[in-house]
């Protein structure tokens, strides 16, 4: 999982890395939908008042 955009190259080269290694197969990657959009985004798509008291407790309630 990736925690800063910059970090998403690297990972991503990783991750080819793994597939194509030894037995070719499937890799993971996940992107938390506050490093793949603005902040602004994420509040008015998910129905957030900018006044909201923890963005990532709404969040895990989606899950």
């Amino acid at each position: 999982s990736v925690q800063r955009v910059r970090q998403i190259p690297k990972l991503l080269r990783e991750a080819i890395f793994i597939a194509q290694s030894g037995t070719p197969g499937p890799v993971f990657v996940e992107f938390p939908i506050d490093v793949l959009y603005p902040f602004y985004l994420v509040e008015s798509e998910l129905g957030i008042k900018p006044n909201a008291k923890a963005l990532t407790d709404k969040i895990a309630n989606l899950f």
